[in-house]
């Protein structure tokens, strides 16, 4: 059973100690958080999760939060799986903190086998088609030489098709002497790019993350 103390209005919370009949006494206050999206634009009427638990944001996308006056407390805020924010607290009465939300990239990959092929013309490529996941600004390509022989071309992997012998954009060109490529792809977030490639590995991959987004670009596509 609980009990609250009321006292000259205000609302307290007994709590025994190991000294039977001692009691603590703690006060309760409420702080309010003031939720935004990234351009400062108060997340009105959504639902956020704060510390495991969901919680409905009111129309200038406030939260009241209730606890002990006095303690501090770190707060991690999830909206829609992409937006996070993380905050420090102290439950002191009628204290606001106003948060901003952080978008997030959702990590992921892809692996390209279509590019697994070996052929004697330096003109020979197959596409692949990428669709750009919201907020990726910057993905990660990787792969390694499908065949060594010196029947075969070189391994690529470019923006070109099949006119023309290297291309618009060339991310990655494997000759005799290099095996393996890691190459970071400027792109933009959304769009759909057709992306060719020959005598590449079919365990090639695209990966997208926070730390990948972060990361300088060798080309923009």
């Amino acid at each position: 059973m609980r009990y609250k103390i009321m006292v000259k209005g205000a609302a307290y919370k007994a709590a025994r100690t190991a000294k039977l009949y001692t009691a603590q006494i703690y006060r309760a206050v409420s702080i309010k958080l003031i939720i935004t999206l990234p351009d400062g634009t108060p997340l009105s009427g959504q639902t956020v999760n704060i510390n495991s638990t969901n919680m409905a944001t009111g129309l200038t996308g406030q939260v009241i939060l209730t606890g002990d006056m006095g303690l501090t407390a770190k707060l991690h805020i999830v909206y829609s799986t992409t937006y996070t924010a993380d905050v420090d607290v102290t439950y002191v009465a009628d204290a606001s903190y106003t948060v901003a939300l952080e978008e997030h990239v959702t990590a992921g990959s892809v692996t390209v086998s279509e590019w697994a092929f070996g052929s004697t013309s330096s003109y020979a490529k197959k596409p692949y088609t990428l669709v750009v996941p919201p907020v990726v600004t910057v993905v990660k390509m990787t792969g390694s030489k499908y065949r060594s022989s010196t029947r075969i071309k070189a391994g690529y992997v470019g923006t070109n098709g099949e006119a023309i012998q290297h291309g618009d954009v060339e991310i990655a060109y494997l000759t005799y002497g290099s095996s393996t490529f890691e190459k970071y792809v400027g792109v933009t977030p959304g769009e759909t790019y057709t992306i060719y490639g020959r005598n590449v590995a079919a365990d090639a991959t695209i990966e997208w993350s926070d730390a990948i987004n972060a990361h300088a670009v060798d080309v923009t596509i």
